[in-house]
């Protein structure tokens, strides 16, 4: 899996006026309900506008219009201060939830190093006894557990 940083990108022409470009998340639950609801009352209004005919002047007129209007409750809905808090809260959580994680797969990790150890003995009971001799498994789990000390601390926003 990777993760995506730059969304995508959606773009609203309106008659007379320049191109509106939003970057949206690919995960559009990320955004605020009325956001998500004035993209989907602007996604309505150019799809009536597609819909008509090109010889319909004043139904594309109207149409045009209101886009125009929806196109600005989109920037009114996106520009309101308490979406700020709302996606601020949602940071904080998801970055407990990711340490919360991260502390979970170290964990397991070294049930993963304990078990392999293990399987190293030939006596069966422990590790082996020259731990020198390990594995190319062992050099795995070590890189791995490398990695993971090696992350850098999730940031603080305010």
């Amino acid at each position: 899996m990777s993760v995506d940083f730059n969304g995508h990108t959606e773009q609203y022409v309106l008659n007379g006026d320049r191109a509106h470009e939003f970057r949206l998340p690919r995960n559009r639950a990320v955004l605020p309900k009325k956001v998500s609801a004035a993209l989907g009352k602007v996604a309505a209004a150019r799809k009536a506008e597609a819909d008509l005919n090109a010889g319909d002047y004043h139904g594309r007129r109207a149409a045009n219009e209101q886009l125009r209007e929806a196109v600005g409750q989109l920037y009114d809905e996106g520009s309101a201060s308490s979406y700020k808090t709302e996606h601020l809260d949602a940071y904080v959580v998801a970055k407990a939830r990711f340490e919360r994680l991260l502390g979970e797969a170290e964990r397991a990790l070294q049930d993963l190093a304990d078990r392999a150890q293990c399987l190293e003995n030939p006596q069966g009971i422990g590790f082996p006894p020259d731990i020198r001799s390990v594995s190319v498994n062992i050099r795995q789990l070590h890189s791995v557990a490398a990695g993971l000390e090696q992350l850098p601390k999730i940031p603080e926003l305010s």
